[in-house]
C-alpha cells in the first residue's frame, strides 16, 4: 500500500482554519448582528417591551420623544381562583386571578362555602 504524504500541510492547515474562522463570523453575525433577527435581537426587542409596557403602567403614561402622554389604564374586573381542598367542611377561594384593579369590580358571590 503506497501511502501519499500531502505536499502542502501547512497551506490545507492555513485553509482548515480560514473555513472555521468563515463559520465562526457567520455565527457571530448572526446572533449578533443589528437586524439580523438572532437570539440577541429578539432578546432586546422583548426586553424593550418589557420596560416600556412596565414603565408605562408605572408612571401613568410614556415619553413619545417630545412630550409625556397620559394613559388611563383599563379596569380589570376580580375573578376567581380555585377553590381549596375540603377542610372541617369547608372550602374557601380567593378573589384574585385577577385581583380588582384599576377600578374594576370585586368578584361577586361567597368566598367560602360548605362541603
Amino acid at each position: 500500500m503506497n501511502r501519499q504524504t500531502n505536499p502542502y500541510p501547512k497551506a490545507q492547515a492555513m485553509l482548515e482554519y480560514l473555513l472555521v474562522m468563515v463559520v465562526v463570523v457567520v455565527i457571530v453575525f448572526l446572533a449578533f448582528g443589528k437586524g439580523g433577527g438572532g437570539p440577541i435581537d429578539q432578546t432586546r426587542a422583548k426586553t424593550k417591551e418589557y420596560f416600556d409596557t412596565g414603565s408605562t403602567a408605572i408612571m401613568g403614561g410614556y415619553y413619545d420623544g417630545t412630550t409625556f402622554v397620559k394613559v388611563e389604564p383599563n379596569a380589570v374586573n376580580g375573578g376567581w381562583c380555585g377553590w381549596t381542598t375540603c377542610i372541617n367542611h369547608v372550602r374557601t377561594r380567593e378573589c384574585a386571578c385577577p385581583r380588582p384593579s384599576f377600578g374594576g369590580t370585586a368578584c361577586s358571590g361567597d368566598a367560602a362555602d360548605a362541603c
